[in-house]
């Protein structure tokens, strides 16, 4: 029988940088296109509509070559202050029934 237990991970980084340029790193298409995902994962595309009820859409190819599609919603949008959106591995067949929200920018001063 499986469970479906809820999972967290919080992982914090300090960014010295002022707060509306983070929140425009996560909220612009062409910044995000510059940084988002890890080093190894070439981005074909990212399609970011950074509105709440927006969607967003990041195509990939990982680090052993195979395309991928991530795809989500923007949840949350306080102006350089926070973002909160959903996501889910479209090709994937584990994740048919999974979805995340993650908080990811929570902006405050240093």
């Amino acid at each position: 029988m499986k469970g479906t237990a809820k999972l967290s991970v919080e992982i914090k980084r300090f960014i010295k940088a002022p707060r509306d340029r983070v929140y425009a790193a996560w909220t612009d298409p062409a910044q995000m296109r510059q940084w988002f995902g890890p080093e190894n994962v070439q981005t074909r595309e990212l399609v970011a509509d950074a509105r709440v009820g927006g969607t967003f859409c990041w195509d990939l190819i990982n680090s052993d070559g195979e395309k991928m599609t991530m795809r989500g919603e923007f949840r949350e949008l306080k102006s350089n202050e926070r973002v909160v959106f959903s996501w889910q591995w479209e090709d994937d067949e584990d994740w048919e029934n999974h979805n995340s929200t993650t908080p990811t920018a929570a902006l405050s001063s240093a």
